[in-house]
């Protein structure tokens, strides 16, 4: 694929369709007490990465590129909450395993499953698979792209 520099209209356009669907997650259904959107993706990788099974810890921050701190102190919430179950690993003693609980899984399938459901049959139309991936793709690139800036500007 052919490289061009883009105009500085573009990324502005581009930028101000991030502020946009950062805007998404405050027009998701309301969640229960003391949840964030981000608890979600952590119950949904939990579901993904172990299908139905236990999950590592570390496994969950590298799937959804969160520091093992973060994913940690994420993970402790919900065990707090009673959406995950944590146990030690049977392998090495030393490891963190998590699994979703009846009310983890619960709560995830109706904010995901069920949701991305609804969202996904009122698109219709307007927004194919291959829409999808290549909005999917710009705004990782855009991602690495402003952070490779950042790190620059922080040197």
């Amino acid at each position: 694929m052919e490289h061009t520099e883009l105009e500085p209209s573009m990324i502005r356009e581009l930028i101000d369709a991030c502020w946009k669907t950062r805007r998404i997650t405050d027009l998701m259904p309301s969640l229960p007490p003391g949840m964030r959107p981000r608890h979600i993706s952590i119950l949904d990788a939990i579901s993904i990465i172990g299908a139905g099974g236990p999950v590592r810890i570390g496994a969950v921050g590298e799937f959804l590129d969160v520091s093992m701190p973060g994913v940690t102190r994420m993970v402790n919430e919900l065990t707090r909450m009673g959406y995950v179950s944590k146990s030690v690993s049977s392998t090495d003693g030393r490891g963190v395993n998590v699994v979703l609980t009846a009310k983890g899984e619960k709560c995830r399938s109706t904010y995901t499953d069920e949701y991305w459901s609804r969202i996904g049959r009122s698109i219709g139309e307007g927004i194919s698979a291959q829409d999808c991936a290549s909005t999917v793709s710009t705004i990782r690139e855009l991602f690495e792209a402003v952070s490779k800036d950042s790190d620059r500007r922080n040197e």
